[in-house]
């Protein structure tokens, strides 16, 4: 039940589009930065689910080049929103609990008619001012933005307007129930184009991110991040004894330093530290996060490698408050990975202490965070600091001693200027002529395909066969025979009963070992416990994951799912592994649905496999199929369909593994799908499933 991500900006400065005769404005953060704001900026060029009668279109004064449009067919105005509309889109994002939103959308009525300028707009979990449900998706309760202001005022060109209506009236504002939310636009009155949403709490409460006509503003689209890598060259707030010192061998040149000054060790932290620096982020609320530092100890000196670290809104494990700023409670980061181990150089530790010791897990009560690091002993220098819920969850990103490890920044929406040796890369540019970051291509943009394999395989927990022997090699030369990129496997065991062993690190090196390339995992362990032991599902690539993610079914508990995305042909790919109730269809559809809702955060670009233990008539495949395209089905139409004699498509007892693709996407086209005979000589398959494969061309 873990959620996504938040956070965005103020005052504009002039740059000149790279178009003829085209000006916009691109918004940088004035005094207030964005990390305390939660201000959420959505740009409608990544909508999902898009249906009916709106499309994306090319324009060049739309952010990021692109704008989603109804055009104008003469429809009726609607009174009133449907439950189950025939043309809308929606924009996953994520919301802190607690706080009232102020919605704006920055709109384009066809013809500038005000009979082309309003909407209706919905929420998944959205609460009146009262905490009561309202404007909910699947109701026809439904918010209403008119880009006209009010009545005569007519529209020209882009405008901001919120869910008010009338000069200087505001609409009401929005709370929601949960982090995790999704947005649905759907028609009231076609000919309406659409740019920008904006949900604030703060910056845009009492004043529109814009104009209400000919508007040129374009604000950075929020970034959440599940992977958080901060330059502590970049730090804020920089007190007492620490400074920015130029280091070459430092992430971008520059290394935070307190020079050892012979003080002895403090035991404790303190509430208001005379010697600290500090660092905004953002997180995703209530996701585990393992905390590492690069450090340095001056003389390579044991006595000068230990930090305090606090942070503005961090939890323990059961939820309480730890390690927060303005208390005594914090973590302690040391360089020295235990006791006689000594420092060398640069080298990364967590907040745990003694060989292969790791510490707590930090979770974050919402979005927008600060960490702070205050003096434990002199003689430290710091140059990253990382926060990752994944990819360094249980490993280092390098080495102790003698590290020589830079790892990418994380973008940021904040532009306050820290204090540094050299101007940062954040610094907003002053208003010259300067291409913006609107003029990206947009994603109709032609790309030259390139073939994506992947492979879903329930493996009967590891790799029992119908033989009964359980044999991992067997399987795994398999998977190498089929020759997949991406690998989606069902009922991977980790220490269980079933072979006892850590299955998913014994598929990653028989992969490795068989093909002489490395692969990349995630696992999903069924009960949600994402580091304990059990069954789940299992992501391979030949490539690295540029995040992943894990949630498990609210409906049944012992199911999960596991996502990860990839960088490929120039697109991000992200792939969502399930594994549905073999017993119930009634609820196999409820997690059916629940699936879809929940993927529908991610990439606009989706590719969803699983064992969906259903046959392609039951309610649960219908509702998948009203969303995605599946492979197999659309090889089967296209007359490349392979399978073999005997079989049409079965994967065990009847077609029930499917590879599903985002519906109508422009960036994947199914090549040919495959289900394989891997029976040996005595009849005898590595599991009792058939595994399915589909190639891709990505575009």
């Amino acid at each position: 039940m873990l959620s996504r991500l938040a956070r965005r900006v103020s005052t504009c400065v002039l740059a000149l589009l790279i178009v003829p005769s085209s000006a916009v404005s691109i918004c940088a953060a004035a005094s207030t930065p964005t990390t305390s704001n939660g201000d959420i900026v959505l740009w409608a060029k990544k909508a999902t689910n898009i249906n009916g009668a709106w499309s994306l279109v090319e324009d060049a004064t739309a952010a990021g080049g692109v704008r989603i449009a109804n055009p104008d067919a003469g429809a009726s105005k609607l009174a009133t929103a449907a439950a189950a509309p025939a043309s809308y889109f929606e924009l996953p994002f994520i919301a802190e609990t607690g706080r009232q939103y102020r919605l704006w959308i920055r709109g384009k009525a066809q013809n500038d008619s005000w009979q082309n300028d309003s909407t209706f707009v919905q929420f998944s979990g959205s609460l009146a001012a009262d905490g009561t449900a309202a404007f909910r998706i699947g109701t026809t309760s439904a918010a209403v933005v008119s880009i006209e202001e009010s009545s005569g005022a007519g529209v020209a060109g882009w405008g901001w307007q919120d869910n008010g209506y009338g000069a200087n009236v505001f609409g009401p504002t929005i709370a929601f129930d949960s982090a995790r939310q999704t947005l649905r636009v759907q028609v009231r009155e076609d000919g309406l184009s659409i740019d920008q949403i904006v949900l604030s709490p703060v910056t845009y409460t009492t004043a529109a991110p814009g104009a209400a006509k000919n508007d040129t503003t374009i604000l950075p689209a929020t970034v959440w991040n599940r992977e958080v890598v901060l330059y502590a060259k970049n730090a804020t707030n920089i007190t007492g004894a620490w400074s920015l010192v130029d280091d070459a061998t430092a992430a971008g040149g520059g290394r935070i330093a307190s020079p050892d000054a012979g003080t002895a060790k403090l035991a404790t932290a303190a509430a208001a530290p005379a010697s600290y620096f500090e660092l905004p982020f953002n997180v995703e609320p209530g996701r585990a996060y393992r905390l590492w530092i690069r450090g340095k100890a001056q003389n390579d000196s044991w006595q000068n490698d230990s930090a305090f670290v606090q942070f503005s809104g961090s939890l323990a494990t059961d939820g309480t408050p730890a390690f927060r700023i303005g208390t005594t409670s914090a973590t302690v980061v040391s360089i020295e990975e235990s006791s006689g181990a000594g420092v060398a150089g640069w080298g990364w530790q967590d907040n745990g202490y003694g060989v292969n010791v790791l510490g707590p897990a930090i979770y974050f009560d919402g979005p927008s965070q600060i960490i702070r690091v205050q003096v434990r002993e002199d003689g430290l220098s710091i140059d990253q600091i990382v926060l990752s819920s994944e990819r360094y969850l249980n490993a280092a990103p390098g080495s102790p001693k003698y590290d020589a490890t830079i790892l990418t920044a994380t973008a940021t929406s904040s532009t306050s200027t820290p204090p540094s040796l050299t101007p940062p890369p954040t610094v907003t540019p002053p208003p010259t002529v300067t291409p913006p970051p609107t003029t990206t291509p947009p994603p109709t943009t032609s790309v030259s395909p390139a073939p994506l394999r992947v492979l879903q395989w329930n493996t009967h927990h590891g790799g029992f066969g119908t033989d009964g022997v359980y044999n991992t090699d067997r399987l795994a030369s398999w998977i190498v025979k089929m020759s997949p990129d991406v690998v989606m496997l069902n009922e991977i065991e980790r220490f269980t009963g079933w072979g006892n062993e850590n299955q998913p690190e014994v598929y990653k090196n028989l992969l490795e070992a068989k093909t002489g390339k490395r692969w990349f995992y995630t696992f999903a362990q069924e009960w949600g416990n994402w580091t304990a032991n059990g069954k789940g599902n299992l992501i391979l690539s030949t490539v690295p994951f540029d995040s992943v993610d894990h949630y498990e079914l609210v409906n049944n508990s012992d199911r999960s799912i596991a996502e990860a995305s990839i960088s490929w042909n120039g697109r991000r790919v992200t792939f969502v592994l399930t594994h549905l109730d073999p017993d119930s269809a009634t609820l196999r559809l409820t997690q059916a649905q629940e699936v879809t809702t929940w993927a529908a955060a991610s990439s606009d670009v989706r590719i969803l496999t699983g064992d969906m233990n259903a046959w392609p008539d039951q309610t649960s495949i219908a509702h998948f199929n009203s969303l995605y395209d599946d492979s197999w089905s659309v090889a089967v139409a296209a007359g490349t369909a392979i399978a073999f004699a005997g079989n049409d498509g079965q994967t065990k007892k009847g077609r029930i593994d499917y590879i599903y693709y985002s519906k109508g996407s422009t960036s994947l086209a199914v090549v040919s799908s495959q289900v394989f005979d891997t029976s040996d000589a005595n009849g005898y398959m590595p599991s009792d499933h058939r595994p399915l494969l589909t190639t891709f061309a990505v575009r």
